[in-house]
């Protein structure tokens, strides 16, 4: 529990005012997972904002108003599309585009993000099902929060979803973060080895920015590895980038997984993670996320064409 409080006279002298203010220092308390905060002025531009989003947030997800975005995973060796990974968007009425890293915190911490999350699998779904009518047959990537792997009932949920949809759980890989694994591995592996038992494929995302790395590697049924963008970046530049991405892949084939490398922006480096043996790769030299019927155009215009950057 995070308690926030506000202080009469302080900070206000009316009620609908400093039930406000408490409110706002409740997830300055979340966010600093301090148990309680006292109301800070000097925060309030910032939470003011927040507060609206938050209250706009919960409608525009209760009215599945939440566009899914994607962005196509390409295989290194052939240069051909291989998978999409959904992604959410929120185009606000008002304030306009609405960064995911500012959002999905506030589902998590609303408890909407696992009615988020069912929402984008059947959307993505349904999209993948047209471009498959079409001949386009690609696996789906959607990312899972920590959030979701603490609801017990999350594999039930996401086998309806595949079984209403007539979709094999096979081609559909579960993204997990490394700070969701770490959050409560126990309870995370055994949600995870569910999800694998009805046959989705489960992937670690972000991989090298946690600290637990190596020990879960041992001990959940991850498929595959995706290296954080941080480490592509510069890697080009950077002999320890370069190092950590080499070993990475070495141990991700070593233990039989495949490797995909995020945040490629130019063919440098979409080169050398060639030449190190990547499986593959993600990003903006290839496209940026689109909506589904620009992702359909991107599609038809690039099938069986080498991978080049999108205008736009």
């Amino acid at each position: 529990a995070s308690i926030g409080i506000a202080l009469y006279p302080d900070h206000g002298d009316r009620s609908n005012t400093l039930m406000q203010y408490a409110d706002v220092a409740m997830y300055q308390a979340k966010n600093s997972q301090s148990g309680y905060a006292i109301y800070d002025p000097e925060q309030n531009t910032h939470s003011i904002r927040r507060l609206r989003l938050m209250n706009d947030l919960r409608d525009a997800v209760e009215k599945n108003q939440i566009a899914v975005y994607y962005q196509p995973l390409i295989e290194a060796s052939s240069n051909q599309v291989v998978s999409v990974e959904a992604l959410a968007r929120w185009q606000h009425p008002e304030l306009g585009n609405i960064s995911p890293s500012e959002f999905i915190p506030m589902a998590e911490q609303m408890g909407v993000i696992r009615l988020l999350t069912i929402q984008m699998l059947k959307q993505a779904l349904k999209d993948s099902g047209n471009w498959n009518q079409q001949g386009y047959h690609l696996k789906l990537n959607i990312n899972i929060s920590t959030y979701c792997l603490q609801d017990l009932s999350l594999t039930e949920k996401i086998s309806s979803v595949l079984h209403n949809n007539g979709v094999d759980a096979g081609n559909v890989e579960l993204e997990i973060t490394e700070s969701a694994l770490m959050y409560d591995l126990r309870r995370a592996g055994k949600i995870l080895e569910q999800l694998k038992a009805i046959g989705v494929k489960l992937a670690i995302d972000d991989f090298g920015t946690g600290f637990s790395s190596l020990n879960y590697l041992k001990k959940l049924p991850v498929d595959t590895l995706k290296i954080d963008k941080s480490f592509i970046a510069d890697m080009c530049n950077n002999p320890d980038d370069r190092a950590i991405v080499k070993t990475v892949i070495e141990l991700g084939h070593n233990l039989g997984y495949s490797v995909v490398a995020e945040g490629i922006e130019n063919r440098q480096t979409f080169a050398e993670l060639k030449q190190l043996n990547i499986d593959t790769v993600q990003g903006y030299l290839f496209s940026e996320a689109l909506s589904a019927n620009d992702f359909f155009s991107w599609l038809c215009k690039h099938k069986q064409q080498p991978a080049r950057k999108t205008a736009g």
